[in-house]
């Protein structure tokens, strides 16, 4: 980012992976009067805004295609369900929504 900083930019938008290792460069960002929006992941450090979306929302929508993809053999075998990484919380609440929808129309046999 300190490249990108000196030639101009006037804005840094990021969907950070790994927040805390951005940290310093959102501090240097901030320092130089360069705004930081975090997308879908809080960034570590003096950010300028936050955007995200429903992620309980898109739980359920995930839940609800996932029954409507295997139909009527929802309950005759075992899912696996792939959830994300545990420290990622905007993966908690879309899994956790899901699940509740899933749940009693689908086995989850392996996770």
């Amino acid at each position: 980012m300190p490249a990108m900083m000196a030639r101009g930019i006037e804005v840094v938008i990021l969907d950070p992976v790994n927040s805390r290792a951005l940290g310093p460069s959102v501090k240097a960002a901030h320092a130089a009067g360069v705004p930081v929006v975090a997308y879908d992941r809080l960034a570590e450090g003096p950010i300028s805004g936050y955007v995200s979306f429903d992620n309980e929302q898109i739980g359920r929508i995930q839940g609800e295609a996932l029954l409507e993809a295997v139909g009527d053999k929802a309950d005759d075998g075992q899912l696996v369900w792939l959830s994300g990484f545990a420290d990622n919380l905007n993966w908690a609440a879309r899994s956790k929504a899901a699940r509740a929808v899933l749940d009693g129309k689908a086995q989850i046999g392996k996770e």
